[in-house]
């Protein structure tokens, strides 16, 4: 591929480069919905969780007629009511590799407690991703991620010598799609102009005498 096609590429998906990042585009630059990149580790006989925010992919360069001046990750674990926030980046293809240390609420260590009665899908990690502007006071969302704990993805931390009862252990890396973010006011008006599209029709029927 020619380097001008490449720069035409570049153009129509929005990229703007990744001080960390190769700048040579990847093999999902043609799915360009925006996406988070995560690690979560655990320490057995804990409730403590540590999400590491890896980066996001195809974020969009403008939102509306806005022009984007940065990126941030917002995390929160559900329940609870801890939430952080990476720092904001200006590229499209931001590495972070930022980590926060979240308290599984719902959860009492216990040497007795198998893995799979703490990390369970009752508990789940929201990513939201945000644009800022050039005044940094106005934040837009992109979209967010959402990603129930699965504690078979839980394997032995890599250069770690801890076994058994100490043992640290870590998610493979993880990247996930956002979806769309929309408040209650949205919701409501886009069900009243799904309902005000709707066609009712009413049906009666009468029947007529035999002869008829």
């Amino acid at each position: 591929m020619a380097v001008s096609a490449i720069t035409s590429l570049k153009k129509v998906i929005g990229y703007k480069g990744n001080s960390g990042i190769s700048n040579t585009l990847r093999n999902d630059s043609l799915d360009p919905v925006p996406t988070v990149g995560f690690r979560v580790g655990y320490k057995r006989n804990t409730n403590i969780l540590k999400i590491n925010v890896i980066g996001a992919r195809h974020l969009p360069a403008k939102i509306g007629k806005t022009t984007v001046n940065g990126y941030i990750v917002k995390v929160k674990l559900y329940p609870g009511q801890e939430k952080y926030e990476t720092d904001s980046k200006p590229e499209s293809w931001p590495t972070y590799n930022q980590e926060f240390t979240f308290e599984i609420t719902n959860a009492i260590p216990n040497r007795n407690k198998d893995l799979h009665e703490i990390l369970n899908s009752g508990n789940f990690i929201v990513f939201t991703i945000y644009a800022e502007d050039h005044t940094k006071k106005k934040k837009m969302v992109i979209g967010a991620a959402t990603w129930k704990l699965d504690y078979t993805l839980f394997q032995h931390k890599l250069h770690t010598d801890e076994y058994g009862e100490n043992e640290e252990l870590e998610t493979p890396e993880i990247w996930k799609k956002t979806e769309e973010v929309s408040s209650g006011i949205t919701g409501m008006k886009q069900k009243r102009e799904e309902k005000n599209n709707q066609l009712e029709v009413s049906l009666r029927y009468t029947p007529g005498s035999p002869e008829e």
